[in-house]
């Protein structure tokens, strides 16, 4: 049965003075605890998307409904605390010297009391791998130690819906891996709803649901097995494919009778290891 947590309906957004609308008659509807990941090059809308599910800005024209409540300015106060967002770069969203501090920053903001908050900001630390660095420095530490101590951040307050605004297009590949693995486990243990919006397709591993912007439309939307089919649209857009995607159009390419469907890692060893026993 659904239980939409997110709602887009005909969702517009035009920048003053701009010619032409950053998000154009967006529809969008997401589970509690999927994923989504929102692929798109620079330019497709997906940032604007974000600030506009975030309050952030104002729609031009259109519904956001958020956990069953529509977003107005009225009741932005109430929905905001349901979202959290994980931008590119930690270090624009910190305000806190130390990382007890910075991760504190939220619950004292909502006047939480302060034992509460110490225990709070410890089991943060400790389900994103950083109870060490309780003292430490921010700028102390590694970009990807810096990321997991955004995404404490916005665990500490308890969301429902986590954005990942490009959140590991700093990092190298491994870094990018961790990061990813570690949203996943949070999202399984707390129930969550994930947009993660990335130019990075091999993020997509973990989604439930594939959605592609161009020129402030999604032009595609489905399954990962239906959206990675779609060879073309990914080239057209200059797209890159997961990598098992990638290796099956070109076996196909050299007239290798490869099923027509969405390759993870595990699935394409499995089909080659059949296809040469076979042979």
């Amino acid at each position: 049965m659904d239980n939409p947590i997110l709602q887009l309906h005909h969702v517009t957004y035009h920048y003053p003075g701009a010619k032409q609308l950053a998000v154009n008659d967006v529809n969008l509807s997401l589970n509690r605890g999927e994923w989504l990941t929102l692929i798109g090059l620079n330019g497709s809308g997906k940032s604007t998307l974000v600030k506009l599910i975030d309050g952030l800005v104002p729609k031009t024209s259109g519904q956001i409904v958020v956990d069953h409540q529509l977003l107005t300015s009225k009741s932005l106060l109430k929905i905001r605390p349901k979202i959290g967002v994980v931008f590119q770069n930690p270090k624009d969203q910190f305000v806190g010297v130390t990382v007890k501090d910075e991760v504190a920053f939220g619950l004292e903001n909502q006047q939480v009391a302060p034992d509460k908050i110490k225990h709070a900001v410890r089991k943060s630390l400790s389900l994103v791998g950083m109870s060490s660095y309780y003292d430490s420095l921010v700028d102390n530490l590694s970009g990807g130690q810096q990321q997991r101590i955004a995404i404490a951040d916005v665990i500490v307050l308890r969301p429902k819906i986590i954005i990942l605004d490009e959140c590991t297009s700093m990092l190298d590949p491994q870094g990018r891996d961790q990061i990813i693995r570690l949203v996943n486990a949070l999202k399984h243990r707390f129930n969550l709803t994930i947009i993660d919006i990335t130019h990075n397709i091999s993020e997509a591993k973990y989604a439930q649901k594939i959605a592609v912007m161009n020129h402030g439309k999604i032009v595609a939307s489905g399954t990962p097995n239906a959206i990675f089919q779609r060879s073309a649209l990914f080239h057209k857009l200059h797209l890159g494919l997961p990598q098992p995607d990638t290796l099956r159009d070109l076996l196909k390419s050299q007239g290798i009778d490869i099923p027509n469907q969405h390759f993870n890692e595990t699935r394409l060893l499995s089909w080659l290891h059949q296809l040469f026993l076979n042979g």
